[in-house]
């Protein structure tokens, strides 16, 4: 049940946990195969579901996610995939995720995770090992167990265009 490394990761994590409880802005979670949580966190909700490419044999991911300001979020644990979604109607996607390391008991940056590993800026991915994108794609496994991952909305209107032809502009906020 994620052993080690999720105690680590957590640890890591114990005085940003403690300042966030009384504020309302951490959640802990456990999940089984086939259901889902939603988890709503400032002007986002996030949708919790077990990493269903395990080859070990684990069934239930759990885990924390915490905000970190606004747009920023920490989700850490075993075995689980965060998908963010609107509460507002509004498109949403992730704007950049890295992966953490705990280093001398603190959290620093390992690596940026591209779009493979974040299903084009549409799900965080907590698991250790390797999973197929798209059916052949490999995306790499977050071996510390702690992704730090920032969220924007979009809004998207129908604009009219030439031909009576409808065209979506986006304005990024």
């Amino acid at each position: 049940m994620g052993g080690p490394r999720t105690v680590r990761a957590l640890a890591a994590l114990e005085s940003e946990t403690l300042r966030a409880q009384p504020e309302g802005r951490v959640r802990g979670f456990r999940v089984e195969p086939g259901e889902e949580q939603v988890i709503r966190l400032a002007a986002y909700e996030f949708v919790i579901r077990v990493h269903t490419e395990r080859v070990d044999g684990e069934a239930s991911g759990h885990g924390l996610l915490l905000q970190v300001d606004t747009h920023t979020f920490i989700a850490a644990g075993h075995n689980f995939t965060v998908d963010p979604s609107p509460r507002d109607g509004r498109p949403v996607a992730l704007l950049r995720a890295e992966e953490l390391v705990v280093q001398d008991g603190r959290l620093s940056p390992q690596r940026r995770l591209n779009g493979d590993e974040t299903f084009a800026g549409t799900r965080i991915r907590i698991a250790e090992t390797p999973a197929p994108m798209h059916g052949f794609m490999l995306t790499t496994g977050t071996q510390s167990g702690i992704v730090r991952f920032s969220v924007y909305s979009r809004e998207t209107a129908p604009v009219a265009h030439a031909g009576d032809a409808l065209v979506t502009a986006q304005n990024d906020r």
